[in-house]
């Protein structure tokens, strides 16, 4: 699975059930129901598509349920007469490039007030 904002797969697991046929749609819905009572702190739900091979393969829909940069994209589909369930939980990619120079900035700041503190304590000592 690989898309331009994930930055790692965390886990992977899929199974096909024999004999199975449901509705995707209802599938994903009883998720979503099952976990909404539970409250769970900064949990969002969307559906997202996935290509099942290359550029020119078929899209299939996944539930995605995220909290922060982690993910689980959720999928079932019919597969000839069975059933095959996976999810994929992956890591969002951040901001590091955003961060570092955050960071970089407040090391200058921080160095630039502490040599003007120790200017304004100790004069030019030139």
């Amino acid at each position: 699975m690989k898309h331009a904002n994930i930055d790692s797969v965390v886990s992977h697991w899929h199974q096909p059930v024999n004999g199975l046929q449901t509705s995707t749609q209802e599938f994903y819905a009883a998720i979503q129901q099952a976990l909404e009572p539970h409250h769970l702190p900064g949990i969002s739900f969307a559906r997202v598509d996935w290509q099942e091979g290359g550029v020119l393969s078929a899209r299939r829909e996944y539930l995605r349920i995220q909290r922060e940069r982690l993910f689980l994209d959720v999928c079932a589909a019919p597969f000839g007469e069975d059933y095959f369930f996976s999810w994929w939980m992956c890591q969002a990619r951040g901001q590091g490039i955003w961060y570092f120079v955050a960071a970089l900035g407040a090391i200058f700041v921080t160095f630039y007030l502490l040599l003007a503190i120790f200017q304004g304590m100790f004069g030019n000592a030139a």
